[in-house]
């Protein structure tokens, strides 16, 4: 199994469980929620909210490859995709716009001023049109996804031990009817861990993770 995909993490929840299983590795406790398609749905819902919370608390770190976007009326909007073409249903936490590839981190464009988010689509103020000759490139933080046999979670791999401990809160909340409060700690615990990692690297690599913290101040046409 590769590192921390779905099957090995539901490996990992069942062990942390203490969950008994038969000699083929198959669940075989009487509490509810324990099947393995039950425990992928635990799983998948504790990935969505810590890529929740990162993106509320580092987004520039989770953001995904830039992908450049189409509009159809014109340049006045742009639908969000993700890297292989799928529009975006939802946006999650800062998105970084940029007008060249080349600007990537130092020089995203203002959010307010040179482009709004509505949900799922790029709009450019004042009914205007996209007025630069590239772009526009965006980095988005990705949409979560179903976790599986054949699907790992999407947030990144030095997170996942905090999916792991979300996702054994919720099922001591939930069917399992088990003191949850140790991996609520747990989780509060791998959860500042890694934010603080990724201040770390911003702070250490200058910027090199694209946190906006110097921008050159971008306006329709021309920039100062």
């Amino acid at each position: 199994m590769a590192q921390y995909d779905g099957p090995e993490m539901l490996s990992r929840l069942i062990e942390m469980l203490r969950l008994p299983v038969d000699d083929s590795g198959v669940v075989v406790s009487q509490e509810t929620g324990t099947s393995n398609a039950a425990l992928y749905r635990n799983l998948s819902t504790a990935d969505a909210d810590v890529m929740i919370d990162l993106a509320a608390r580092v987004p520039w770190a989770i953001r995904a490859d830039p992908i450049l976007l189409t509009s159809a009326d014109g340049s006045k909007t742009y639908p969000f995709v993700d890297i292989n073409g799928t529009t975006v249903s939802n946006v999650m936490g800062h998105v970084g716009v940029f007008i060249r590839l080349e600007d990537i981190p130092d020089y995203p464009l203002i959010e307010g001023r040179d482009f709004i988010i509505e949900n799922a689509k790029l709009r450019i103020p004042h009914n205007r049109t996209w007025p630069y000759a590239t772009g526009p490139y965006v980095q988005l933080v990705p949409e979560p996804i179903a976790v599986d046999a054949t699907h790992s979670p999407v947030s990144p791999v030095n997170a996942r031990n905090a999916v792991l401990a979300l996702a054994a809160k919720n099922f001591c909340m939930g069917g399992g009817k088990r003191d949850w409060r140790e991996w609520k700690e747990l989780y509060e615990e791998e959860l500042a861990q890694v934010c603080l990692m990724y201040h770390t690297q911003v702070q250490r690599q200058g910027n090199a993770m694209g946190a906006p913290a110097l921008t050159r101040q971008r306006m329709f046409g021309y920039s100062r």
